[in-house]
């Protein structure tokens, strides 16, 4: 394949990769990439919310037993109470009490003991856009350990105001935690700022203080990180959070992934101490109008609890969906490899329907991957750009080679369908690039083909019955070549001539030609047993490969001419193929071929023959198929064959005889033992070389 036809449909699919490379960086399609992340999210059934996390939730059924809501303060006093009571590790509420109770302020004064008493409260705060005309008297604990750059993070989000729970309450439990959140354009939940900024502090979110608690107080700090990147830590635990202090929320569950328990059940002392015993207990709302309504990636509608919940039990699974550099430069190759396969897809495979498969299957594969590294790494790998993209290189690489490459495909049929097959024509249409329509010299192997004794044969048979029997021959074995994408020279009488490797380059044309070769012999063995029963006699086939530097194209006068291969390595393929008749084999090839096969094919080396035309003499191999020929056989033989060329005669012909009591038919151990006969008898002279 020449380097026109092989980089130009991967060359396209990178130009257009490297085009959509830089969205990636861009929030110019963030939409649709979340819409991927929420369906992959949507496919990862099967994860258990942790449940170490509860929700005691102000729900319809506690509205209706105990009373609009706002309940008196000492109520919610008994229910903090109760909850601690029960065991509870944490108790975070996702509620606000910033405005006194109206002439009673012994309700206030309860709900802000009952706190200090459980001393595990984490109160929730609001951040809001517009300054204070007056700040609170009594803030929340800001992160204890802040290193902040000179200018600040510039990506966390700065707010002007604060809402805070009353005085008092703050006072009880300082350590608390916003609850704001942020939702998308499209109204759903994704991101999670665990930090924000008021003043000159940061803050945190109300689900961080609350595993903060749940794991001993682990401090939480914050420094930068290449200038200006907040770097989270709690304890000793990265949390992979953006430049703006997000956290990407891993949804593992649709709508109550948790435990609901109902505040009423709560205060009415029915709910078994231990469903509340050592948790994370966050008291909201589910009741509709006191409860925010959020729409989760699950599609569902779910209560603002059911956030700091869910990002709550993240932080203690570390179920953290990442999406940092590492993950974008993921992202970024993937789109590099998808433009270029989708770009090879259209412009190597020689269907349309095909490449289109196999270029779907490529966006198909990457996709799955994707979706197994968001389920099983919690990594955020781009989606929706790397498949835009890989849909457009095999689109620009289609348009391509339907502008292009059929051009130059319908000049190779005008010129080669004159004189070669219909199917090798297809074959070549496969890489019209690599097609020379004049000569040339390639290293190519030959095989040769000849049934053993047909003159013979055909003697005792009518010409009718002759013609026949050679019919049922040649067109299963000529079959076979072309399977193999093997190129047909000629039929020579009995004989086949062909080659591989032309007149469309393959790497491995040697293979191609050794796996054409048992094909035929194994095909050979079919014809046979059916000519058997007909009553026919049975034939036998040598086959012989050669390898090497060949001149192969249209040879012949200027009126009649054939595509077919010439040169001393054709006369040597030859000439193997007689050799099968003395050593009774089937298919011999040369050393030069023999290299080439892969470790898979079985060999024997037979001998070194001098052939006419060559002063070098030639190492010949058999091929046979697997498991015709033994370990025991093959190392008996090797060894005879090691201690003939060593001229240890007695030696060997004991080894030949080893390999023969295996297998007692084999000619080849046959000549070597009347060979070590013949020279323990009379020994070769000094300048002997073992060439037969």
């Amino acid at each position: 394949m020449k380097r026109s036809r092989l980089w130009i449909g991967p060359s396209l699919g990178l130009l257009v990769a490297l085009a959509v490379l830089p969205l990636l960086r861009t929030t110019l399609f963030a939409g649709f990439e979340s819409k991927t992340v929420d369906a992959r999210m949507r496919l990862s059934t099967g994860q258990q919310a942790d449940d170490r996390i509860v929700v005691v939730a102000v729900d319809p059924a506690s509205i209706n037993q105990l009373g609009r809501w706002p309940w008196p303060r000492s109520t919610v006093a008994e229910l903090i109470r109760r909850i601690h009571q029960g065991g509870a590790s944490v108790i975070a509420l996702d509620m606000i009490f910033s405005e006194p109770t109206r002439g009673d302020s012994t309700e206030d004064d309860a709900l802000a003991a009952a706190i200090r008493e459980a001393g595990n409260v984490v109160p929730g705060f609001f951040l809001r856009v517009a300054e204070d005309a007056t700040a609170p008297s009594v803030l929340p604990s800001p992160i204890e350990s802040a290193i902040q750059p000179q200018a600040g993070f510039p990506a966390i989000r700065r707010y002007g105001g604060i809402e805070t729970q009353l005085p008092a309450i703050t006072e009880a439990a300082p350590q608390g935690g916003h609850f704001v959140a942020r939702e998308d354009s499209d109204g759903t939940i994704r991101h999670y700022p665990l930090l924000l900024s008021y003043g000159d502090a940061l803050y945190p979110a109300l689900a961080l203080r609350a595993v903060q608690r749940q794991l001993g107080n682990m401090p939480i700090s914050v420094t930068p990180v290449q200038g200006v990147v907040p770097q989270l830590m709690l304890g000793e635990q990265k949390i992979p959070i953006d430049e703006s202090g997000e956290l990407w929320i891993n949804w593992v569950a649709p709508w109550k992934a948790f435990r609901y328990i109902a505040a009423a059940d709560v205060l009415g002392g029915s709910v078994d101490q231990s469903a509340l015993r050592d948790k994370i207990v966050f008291v909201g709302f589910t009741e509709t109008g006191l409860a925010d309504s959020i729409t989760s990636p699950w599609g569902t509608q779910v209560p603002g609890v059911e956030v700091h919940a869910m990002v709550a039990d993240n932080l203690l699974r570390h179920r953290f969906v990442r999406d940092g550099a590492v993950e974008l430069a993921w992202s970024m190759l993937a789109t590099l490899m998808l433009g270029a396969f989708c770009g090879m897809a259209a412009a190597w495979t020689r269907r349309p329907l095909m490449g289109a498969v196999l270029g779907g299957l490529t966006l198909l594969g990457y996709a799955v991957l994707a979706q197994q590294a968001l389920y099983f790494g919690a990594r955020h790998l781009h989606l929706f750009l790397p498949l835009i993209a890989g849909a457009m290189a095999f689109t620009a690489s289609t348009v391509w080679r339907n502008v292009f490459a059929e051009a130059r495909a319908k000049q190779i049929r005008r010129v080669f369908s004159q004189y070669v097959s219909p199917a090798i024509v297809d074959e070549m249409l496969k890489d019209p690039d690599a097609v020379r329509l004049g000569g040339e010299r390639r290293e190519l192997t030959v095989l040769f083909a000849d049934i053993r004794g047909f003159t013979s044969l055909a003697e005792t048979m009518p010409p009718e019955q002759t013609v026949s029997l050679l019919q049922e021959y040649l067109t299963p074995m000529t079959q076979l070549i072309q399977a193999q994408g093997g190129t047909l020279d000629k039929y020579m009488g009995d004989g086949i001539m062909a080659f591989f490797g032309a007149p469309v380059a393959q790497h491995d044309h040697a293979p191609r030609a050794a796996a054409a070769a048992l094909a035929m012999r194994a095909a050979l063995d079919d014809l046979n047993r059916g000519w058997l029963a007909r009553g026919l006699p049975e034939i036998r086939c040598g086959v012989g490969l050669n390898t090497g530097p060949m001149a192969v194209g249209n040879i012949g006068s200027s009126m009649i001419f054939d595509y077919t291969v010439i040169g001393d390595n054709v006369n040597l393929g030859s000439r193997i193929e007689g050799l099968t008749r003395i050593y009774g084999v089937d298919v011999i090839v040369s050393a030069a071929t023999a290299e080439l096969l892969p470790d898979s094919i079985v060999m024997r080396q037979l001998d070194a023959v001098r052939v006419k035309g060559r002063r070098e003499p030639v190492q010949i191999f058999e091929l046979t198929p697997a498991g015709e020929l033994t370990p025991e056989f093959l190392a008996s033989f090797a060894e005879g064959l090691r201690l003939y060329r060593a001229r240890v005669f007695a030696a060997a012909r004991a080894e030949f005889e080893a390999a023969q009591a295996v297998r007692p038919a084999d000619i080849p151990c046959e000549l070597f033992i009347k060979r070590c006969l013949a020279f323990e008898a009379a020994p070769p002279a000094s300048d002997w070389d073992a060439v037969s």
